[in-house]
């Protein structure tokens, strides 16, 4: 955005996020384990690693780190998490943005650091279903702590409104994250995140996977060479 306002073009960006939820249930993760006869609580590396090396994929997810300026990874904590059922953390972050947008992705930004970069915790053997993790982003994200306690409990964003908004986007043919949709305020038909079948064209545009500063660019300027220069991203 500071580069397209240096090139004269400027953006009222808002934005809103969806749900997603990737990894399954406890039981699917538990079945994938046990086929591949590797204990249920094994640790990323002994999941993923072969020979022990990591996934080449790995390289790329740290390159895209650095290109979005990130630091790099604590990889004492990142290969020693533990993969779990991540629902209780898509319910908490859904929840974060019911008080406010920006402290949902205040909920995000503190997940994010310590499950994929191992990141502002001393918590031992980081897991997404942990209550002591989800907790300690939610104060992170000055969440109301009571209420937190109530999403925890299985109240006030149920597994069951996630999955439906779920299904709806695995309707239209997504099944991979991140998937962003920009649209023009006042000139896309409708809105995407209330009907996902709508198409991209002039005014709406989709970025699927994950992309660098200079990939955004293009797209923002397409758009901007569509209309006038006032979006919002879902």
């Amino acid at each position: 955005m500071k580069e397209l306002k240096a090139e004269g073009l400027s953006f009222n960006l808002t934005y809103s996020r969806g749900p997603f939820f990737l990894n399954g249930t406890q039981e699917d993760i538990n079945a994938d384990r046990d086929s591949k006869g590797i204990p249920r609580d094994a640790p990323y590396h002994v999941v993923y690693f072969r020979d022990g090396k990591p996934p080449a994929w790995e390289a790329n997810m740290d390159r895209l780190m650095s290109d979005a300026g990130l630091s790099p990874r604590n990889t004492a904590v990142t290969y020693h998490r533990v993969q779990r059922d991540s629902m209780d953390a898509h319910r908490l972050a859904q929840y974060a943005a019911t008080e406010e947008n920006e402290k949902g992705e205040k909920m995000w930004f503190a997940l994010s650091r310590r499950w994929f970069m191992g990141k502002d915790t001393n918590i031992k053997t980081v897991k997404l279903d942990g209550e002591d993790l989800l907790k300690e982003c939610a104060e992170y994200a000055g969440l109301n702590m009571v209420n937190v306690e109530k999403v925890l409990r299985g109240e006030l964003v149920t597994r069951e409104e996630i999955m439906e908004q779920v299904h709806r986007v695995h309707a239209v043919g997504i099944h991979s994250i991140p998937n962003m949709v920009f649209e023009l305020q006042g000139r896309a038909d409708g809105s995407w995140k209330e009907n996902p079948a709508l198409r991209d064209n002039k005014y709406r545009a989709t970025h699927q996977g994950s992309g660098s500063k200079a990939s955004f660019k293009q797209l923002l300027l397409k758009l901007h060479r569509g209309s006038a220069p006032v979006a919002r991203a879902c």
